[in-house]
């Protein structure tokens, strides 16, 4: 079943941020355990949520995702020159909600409840939020592992060397028995290869990296795999590929709707990856 609706989950973290929005840390923390408590066994086997994805996550029920991946929305300055993603309106960054680097913290400690013990969890980041993010999952209840790197295999944009990689933090929900041997620490995943696309979508990642990431032990046939800011779903694909269950959140409507129909129509057949 696709959720195609904002649906329960939505509604749940609305009234969640209404509700404790001027209560105690204690108030929030048993706020939040009553509604996972109440959610416990409700949600579907898809669901992408158009939503805050903070308070999404704190929906969640205990040990909902086996694996997690975070494209955490870090504030950015570039300037490419063709428009596609300038300060042009709606599709300018102002579109593309950004985020406090700090708030980080709050969505490893709320996925570290909603994944099962020894979990991978997987952050994008960069250059200049690499140190800071590495920190924060260094400071937060899961355990730092490796960090891995993304070759994009052609070069970015940049006046210091142009970029061609981007680093991803990997860590486990504490101690793990999923341990990864059979692969290295570079993956390497052309953004663009020139195949024309209807899920064009700025910051989106290449499936392919996905499908390496993702590979077992890290998760295995039927479980499910937790995407906050999922943006245009390239888990989604993974998901319908391996026959995973998915959890999805974005705030942005136009990004949302590229998941549903990326999930939906890879689930009867009709992408190709």
């Amino acid at each position: 079943m696709i959720e195609l609706e904002t649906g329960p989950i939505a509604t749940l973290a609305t009234e969640r941020v209404t509700t404790v929005a001027v209560g105690s840390a204690r108030f929030r923390r048993e706020f939040r355990t009553h509604r996972r408590t109440t959610m416990a066994n409700k949600l579907p086997s898809d669901s992408i949520v158009h939503g805050n994805a903070f308070d999404a996550l704190a929906s969640l029920e205990e040990d909902a995702g086996h694996a997690a991946i975070v494209d955490y929305p870090w504030k950015f300055e570039a300037q490419n020159g063709t428009g596609r993603f300038g300060n042009d309106g709606d599709h300018g960054f102002d579109a593309y909600r950004t985020e406090d680097h700090e708030r980080l913290a709050d969505v490893l400690a709320e996925l570290a409840e909603s994944l099962v013990d020894g979990a991978w969890v997987f952050v994008f980041a960069d250059d200049e939020t690499s140190p800071e993010f590495r920190r924060l999952v260094e400071d937060s209840p899961f355990t730092y592992r490796r960090t891995l790197v993304w070759d994009r295999e052609k070069f970015g944009m940049g006046t210091y060397h142009r970029v061609q990689h981007y680093p991803i933090i990997a860590a486990t929900n504490g101690e793990t028995e999923r341990y990864v041997k059979n692969r290295g620490t570079v993956f390497r995943a052309m953004k663009h290869d020139g195949t024309p696309s209807t899920n064009d979508y700025p910051t989106a990642k290449p499936v392919k990296l996905y499908r390496q990431l993702l590979c077992p032990p890290v998760l295995e046939e039927g479980e499910r795999l937790l995407e906050p800011f999922c943006g245009s779903g390239p888990g989604a694909a993974i998901a319908a590929e391996r026959d995973l269950d998915y959890w999805g959140v974005d705030a942005n409507p136009d990004a949302v709707d590229q998941a549903r129909e990326r999930l939906e129509q890879q689930r009867i057949g009709q992408v190709t990856l």
